[in-house]
């Protein structure tokens, strides 16, 4: 459904004549154009002086979104610094969209272009509708656990990693003494507190944020465009809610989870699943703590309950 070109040449507009007349001739073929700055998720336009203007909306408001999408294509390509083509959805409208990166005067933007498809640009018989059905449920067997029905790792890998942003917190949890769970109460109860750990998860999140099982009884959370404060706040409360489960016909077994955080003040450079891996090991060594950084240009800032 979705096709990333790494390496791909960059287009650079040397003057605002130049990126008119690129425009002008994309709207000929789209039926929206526009320039997506990625950091502030502001989208622009040119007015009749050639000069770039920013529109009152951001750019995930197009999509009926209330925060940034969790599968941004525009994010890829400007990480990738290439171009990213994808089909997106609102509701039953089937919309194809190409996100290419470009710099204008030294500026980098990327260009989203943007055509709705209709029954006679879709192919088979199917209809509009039906084909929207059938890639939507492919899209969610794709990428969903079955044991839990949060996102999995293919999802993380795929979607989510490179396109951590500025102002994004990457929460990362596991269930304390979980091996001693499986050993003592069978995995049938380590089922169980897996899937009430997820609905725990799912719970405390909004719908721009993505729960990802990464990996046995590990899961990331990653909550999109959120203040430092509100991030620390819900590391904490994560860890209260999930000592608050209860396993009605497992009254014995009791739930912890050690925790490690990650806040972005700028937009991070790489993966940061190493350095959140280390909190999350720390967090365990001080016993169901919290261990949190905040990460800005050049230094971090470590905290911890």
């Amino acid at each position: 459904m979705e096709k990333v070109l790494k390496n791909q040449e960059i287009i650079k507009f040397l003057t605002m004549e130049q990126l008119k007349t690129f425009i002008e001739q994309q709207e000929m073929i789209f039926d929206e154009v526009r320039l997506v700055d990625i950091a502030t998720t502001k989208t622009y336009y040119l007015d009749d002086q050639q000069q770039i203007c920013v529109k009152p909306h951001a750019c995930y408001e197009f999509w009926n979104r209330a925060g940034k999408c969790q599968n941004c294509s525009s994010a890829k390509a400007f990480t990738t610094k290439g171009q990213v083509t994808k089909y997106e959805f609102i509701d039953s409208r089937i919309f194809f969209v190409i996100s290419k990166y470009i710099e204008i005067e030294d500026r980098a933007f990327v260009l989203e272009m943007i055509s709705k498809s209709d029954n006679h640009t879709l192919y088979g018989a199917q209809g509009q509708s039906q084909l929207a059905k059938i890639l939507t449920k492919l899209n969610a067997r794709v990428y969903t656990d079955s044991l839990t029905k949060v996102f999995n790792r293919a999802y993380y890998d795929e979607q989510v990693k490179g396109i951590i942003s500025q102002n994004d917190g990457i929460m990362m949890l596991d269930v304390n003494k979980f091996k001693l769970i499986n050993d003592t109460s069978g995995h049938l109860v380590g089922d169980t507190v897996l899937k009430e750990l997820a609905k725990v998860m799912l719970s405390m999140t909004r719908s721009c944020d993505s729960v990802i099982r990464y990996g046995g009884d590990e899961f990331l959370i990653v909550f999109r465009d959120i203040s430092e404060i509100a991030f620390q706040k819900r590391l904490y409360q994560m860890r209260d809610a999930i000592r608050d489960i209860q396993l009605v016909h497992y009254p014995d077994v009791h739930i912890s989870a050690s925790i490690g955080g990650i806040y972005c003040q700028e937009q991070p450079q790489g993966s940061l699943i190493e350095d959140i891996d280390k909190l999350l090991y720390k967090a365990k060594q001080e016993k169901e703590e919290v261990c949190y950084e905040v990460m800005n240009t050049g230094e971090k800032d470590e905290k911890e309950d």
